[in-house]
């Protein structure tokens, strides 16, 4: 296992969030400093734009809602609508704010990235527009309810909006709020991870004891049940293939089409996977909170194509183009593909 050099961003402490915006060419990053930075593409690397500072408490979730507009939360519940504006050929960042007073646990945004959702410790899912000007008074938008606990992770179709809790799965009508199915944990466990295929066809529900559940929808019904020894904490869908991860060094390929399954326990220190990102329904990218990169090919007998090293905790990672953008405790790092 090989390091690989990755360039790093300005922003030093926990980076809790990343996303990116292929018109803009542009990440946007939010973490523990209580701030949001903007990087942007020149000559191939990513370099720092503009850092917002002076948030009230960590941000955990940034999201692009179009190239000039992100929009970022933070842990006590402050949304705050950023947009790029041009003022005497000069361009500005402007910030909007709306307090919640709730303490947000995760967020997502639609298919469209027109309306925010945002979870909180109470079980509830708050629905925001985030593309129209902010109004100076907070006004009462949708609301889903029906959760006992903590909002764990939200999966937003065109109609459909996916909560997942520790102890169930409710999928509403984004439009009137009427639970669409609803999936309860009956066995002595946690719900860990959530994930719906892009055609929202299954959900796939990762649990604490290691088992992973795939439910048709809309009718919930369970069509295969696998799992590991360990809690599961990634999931990912494409097409057919579904990856899935979490503690205990392992990775699982399934395939639904053959009902097929290949598994992966990798050597080493121990790790936690915390991304899986899928470049094509067989090849894979799996990111460890160690900093172990490791590309992944399901046809191959030999699968493990690539495995390097990246001297960080990291905490969240996506794609940007050539780039694989690394959230980690000390900053962004930025690593070629090509390098990997």
């Amino acid at each position: 296992m090989e390091d690989s050099s990755g360039s790093a961003g300005a922003l030093t402490n926990e980076v809790y969030a990343l996303d990116f915006n292929r018109d803009a060419n542009m990440v946007v990053a939010g973490g523990g400093n209580n701030s949001v930075i903007f990087y942007r593409l020149v000559n191939g690397e990513y370099v720092t734009d503009e850092e917002i500072e002076g948030f009230s408490d960590s941000v955990v979730f940034v999201g692009f809602t179009k190239s000039t507009q992100v929009v970022a939360v933070t842990m006590d519940g402050t949304i705050a609508q950023i947009n790029t504006v041009q003022r005497e050929n000069r361009a500005e960042k402007e910030v909007h704010l709306v307090e919640t007073h709730a303490d947000v646990t995760c967020a997502a945004l639609d298919p469209h990235r027109e309306n925010l959702y945002v979870g909180t410790a109470l079980g509830l899912v708050e629905k925001f527009p985030c593309r129209e000007p902010v109004a100076e008074e907070r006004t009462q938008q949708m609301v889903y309810a029906g959760h006992g606990s903590e909002i764990v992770s939200i999966e937003v179709g065109e109609k459909e909006v996916a909560t997942a809790s520790a102890k169930a799965v409710i999928i509403f009508a984004s439009s009137t709020g009427h639970v669409l199915g609803r999936y309860a944990v009956e066995e002595d466990t946690d719900i860990r991870s959530m994930k719906i295929d892009e055609k929202w066809k299954i959900a796939i529900i990762g649990h604490e004891n290691g088992k992973v559940v795939v439910l048709s929808l809309p009718n919930m019904k369970a069509v295969h049940i696998t799992g590991e020894a360990e809690p599961v904490e990634v999931i990912a869908a494409k097409d057919d293939a579904i990856i899935f991860g979490g503690f205990g060094n392992f990775v699982t390929h399934l395939d639904l089409r053959y009902k097929t399954e290949k598994k992966w326990r990798f050597e080493g220190e121990s790790f936690c996977v915390v991304k899986i990102l899928i470049v094509t329904e067989y090849v894979s990218i799996i990111v460890t909170n160690s900093g172990r990169v490791v590309v992944i090919d399901a046809r191959s007998e030999n699968a493990v194509l690539k495995d390097k090293h990246v001297a960080a905790c990291v905490l969240d990672a996506i794609l940007a183009g050539k780039t694989l953008c690394l959230g980690t405790d000390e900053g962004t790092q930025f690593v070629d593909l090509a390098k990997l």
